[in-house]
């Protein structure tokens, strides 16, 4: 009996995938994370044999969870990733499985059919050195990305906020940005409707932003003050921000003369 622990946010994607293995008398699902540290714990704890490991958590990636775990302690595992060709491009280069989401049900089953070579002892395992591999590439990266940001002397505001998954180094531009989320260790960066995780804090991120554009507008949120549509009332002297997409957010009242510098809102 092949054991699959499944971590993944997204509940359509879970479900998708029991569908798929539903009927098999030969693999069981020992159970599904919503989050890194939900994954650490079950990694932890659970002795499966395949783990599906989607790379966009909510507290943080994938790749984090590996090096959590350790590339030798890791079990035999498959990223489950959205069709991005940068990352795609990158789990190839390093030889690592990927499923590409939404999940199709043939690739699924040729994954768990190479899961069980394994576990029957059929083939090498090459997958620990591939991943430590890719994670002693991005460590050098991250070191150079910080050893280039200590050595500017230049006071400016950031224009660009960088991204880096699967490897590969993106960047958001901040006049694209919407509004930013705390995280756990992380920010989530709202820009044109995707999101991206990002290795900073709050705080640390708002000092870097032009206070003309953006503003704390709750302990967790920073907003892009051209992109305010509305702001209402709410409950307990707190007011509620709209944005020009529809998103809903709180503003609380310990940053609201932040906001108000910039914004005229209602008594």
């Amino acid at each position: 009996m092949l054991k699959v622990l499944v971590i993944d946010d997204d509940i359509l994607s879970r479900r998708r995938i029991r569908q798929f293995l539903r009927g098999r008398d030969d693999v069981v699902i020992l159970s599904e994370c919503e989050d890194g540290a939900e994954a650490l714990r079950s990694l932890r704890h659970l002795q499966p044999d395949l783990v599906l490991l989607d790379l966009q958590l909510p507290d943080r990636t994938g790749f984090e969870v590996v090096e959590a775990v350790g590339p030798e302690q890791m079990p035999p595992m498959v990223f489950l990733a959205d069709p991005d060709p940068t990352v795609m491009a990158t789990l190839d280069e390093f030889a690592l499985d990927y499923l590409s989401k939404p999940v199709d049900p043939a690739r699924l089953h040729r994954v768990i059919y190479r899961a069980q070579a394994l576990q029957r002892g059929e083939g090498v395992r090459l997958q620990p050195r591939r991943l430590a591999a890719l994670l002693a590439r991005m460590a050098a990266e991250d070191a150079i990305a910080r050893a280039e940001a200590e050595s500017s002397d230049e006071e400016t505001f950031l224009e660009r906020i960088q991204v880096k998954l699967g490897g590969k180094t993106f960047f958001v531009a901040t006049a694209d940005i919407d509004w930013i989320e705390a995280a756990g260790n992380y920010v989530r960066v709202h820009a044109g409707g995707r999101s991206h995780l990002v290795r900073d804090s709050i705080s640390g991120l708002e000092d870097r932003l032009d206070p003309e554009r953006f503003r704390r507008i709750h302990r967790s949120t920073i907003v892009c003050v051209e992109r305010i549509q509305e702001v209402r009332p709410w409950f307990s002297g707190e007011m509620l921000v709209l944005l020009r997409d529809g998103t809903r957010l709180k503003l609380s009242r310990n940053y609201r003369k932040k906001l108000e510098e910039l914004q005229r809102l209602p008594t």
